[in-house]
C-alpha cells in the first residue's frame, strides 16, 4: 500500500509492503544535462535482512522467504491471521515508511504562483509534513527543467505493485513513460503502457500503475 500526497511543492509519502513509488526528474550539472530516477518508497520483503531480525524479534518466523512461510510482504493493512499477538509483536507490521520530497519550482503546485515565492511555500510546507509525518527526513531537493511542453524533462512520479516492478527494472518502467509522453499521447497512455508491458513479460500478479506528471 503506497499513499502519496502532493501539494505545494511537496511530495509526502507513506508506504507498507511491496508497492513502490519511483520519481524521476532530470538534473543539469557541469557535464550537462541527465535523466536519473529515486526510489522514495521502501520495500517492506520478508527477505530483508532488517524485516527479517524484525519479524524474529517479534517470535515469528521467515520460511522459503515468506512470514511465517505464508506472506512475502512484511508489513500490510490486513492479514489479520498473522496479526493475533499484541502490536508490539506482530511479525507482520502495520506501520508504514515515512518520506517527505521536496520538488523544486513549485511543480505540484498548479496554481501558477511560481517564482521565488514557489520556492519559499514549497519550504515552508516541506518543513510542516516533516512536522506531522513524525520527523520524516526530508531528502534533497529536486529540479526541473524549464520548458513544460517538454513532458519528458518534467518530473513524473510511478507509483505501482509488485506485479509491475517485479517483472520490469527502474530504468524499463522510466524507458516506457518517457516513450509515451514523448510522442504527445494521451497522459493516461503511459500507465496503460506500464501494465501492457508488465502482462507482456508474464505477470500474473495484481498489476496496477499510476503515472503523475508534475508541471511548471
Amino acid at each position: 500500500t503506497t499513499i502519496v500526497l502532493c501539494t505545494h511543492g511537496v511530495v509526502a509519502v507513506g508506504n507498507l509492503g511491496d508497492c513502490r513509488a519511483l520519481l524521476c526528474f532530470c538534473e543539469t550539472d557541469d557535464y550537462g544535462t541527465a535523466e536519473s530516477h529515486r526510489e522514495i518508497t521502501v520495500a517492506h520483503r520478508a527477505t530483508d535482512p532488517a524485516e527479517k531480525a524484525r519479524i524474529t524479534q517479534a517470535g515469528g518466523f521467515v520460511l522459503n522467504g515468506r512470514v511465517m512461510g505464508v506472506l512475502e510482504p512484511s508489513r500490510a493493512i490486513g492479514d489479520w491471521d498473522l496479526k493475533r499477538n499484541p502490536k508490539s509483536r506482530h511479525a507482520v507490521s502495520s506501520k508504514p515508511s515515512l518520506n517527505v520530497q521536496v520538488v523544486r519550482k513549485n511543480d505540484t503546485d498548479t496554481g501558477g504562483s511560481g517564482g521565488k515565492g514557489a520556492r519559499s511555500t514549497a519550504g515552508r510546507n516541506s518543513k510542516r509534513a516533516e512536522k506531522k509525518m513524525g520527523g520524516a527526513r526530508l531528502m534533497n531537493a529536486m529540479h526541473s527543467s524549464a520548458g513544460g511542453a517538454d513532458l519528458p524533462r518534467d518530473p513524473f512520479m510511478v507509483i505501482a505493485s509488485d506485479g509491475v516492478w517485479d517483472f520490469m527494472t527502474d530504468d524499463e518502467v522510466v524507458e516506457c513513460v518517457q516513450k509515451s509522453t514523448r510522442f504527445g499521447l494521451d497522459r493516461s497512455e503511459p500507465a496503460r503502457r506500464l501494465v501492457a508491458q508488465a502482462k507482456a513479460k508474464r505477470s500474473q500478479d495484481d498489476i496496477t500503475a499510476v503515472v503523475v506528471h508534475f508541471q511548471k
